[in-house]
């Protein structure tokens, strides 16, 4: 159960921590998108 409970705490800190990059990388896809056209 302890490891259970770990791997999940863990994978869901990972899951925010790729939401927020993967936020970032689309806002600046986005931005560079704009400049260039």
């Amino acid at each position: 159960m302890e490891e259970y409970n770990f791997t999940s705490s863990g994978s869901f800190i990972v899951i925010c921590v790729s939401w927020s990059f993967g936020g970032l990388v689309i806002i600046t896809f986005l931005f560079e998108y704009k400049l260039l056209f």
